[in-house]
């Protein structure tokens, strides 16, 4: 029903923008110390993990929980080549850069305390 009530050139922007937010993600978390990605960003996808050096799957349980607490977002927990990870899929055509930036923000506030809780140190910057 969408091609229909959007066609091809209506359809192909909501994908390109989906994509972008994906990408637009891919570079923040590239960039942080916090997180790490585990999969290039190639479409609307982007699988990643925190940055520990004895990362398990209870550091992303808990992130993962303080995360959604926020209400803002919604990640899913997944495995990736054997590593405890998140996946941030973007499918929603309303979903803009300016979002991801709320996104952002409520991820590296979950790290934060995250870390703070278990006494690991952190001097991430949103």
């Amino acid at each position: 029903f969408t091609l229909l009530a959007y066609g091809a050139d209506g359809y192909r922007a909501i994908v390109e923008a989906c994509c972008a937010c994906a990408a637009h993600l891919g570079e923040r978390i590239a960039a942080s110390a916090q997180f790490r990605l585990l999969a290039p960003v190639r479409m609307n996808v982007v699988v990643f993990t925190l940055q520990r050096d004895a990362l398990s799957a209870e550091h992303v349980r808990d992130f993962l929980q303080r995360l959604h607490a926020t209400g803002q977002v919604f990640v899913t927990p997944t495995t990736y080549n054997g590593t405890p990870a998140l996946r941030a899929a973007f499918s929603n055509w309303r979903t803009t850069v300016e979002d991801v930036e709320v996104v952002w923000a409520a991820m590296v506030t979950a790290a934060q305390a995250s870390m703070q809780d278990r006494g690991e140190a952190s001097d991430e910057r949103t």
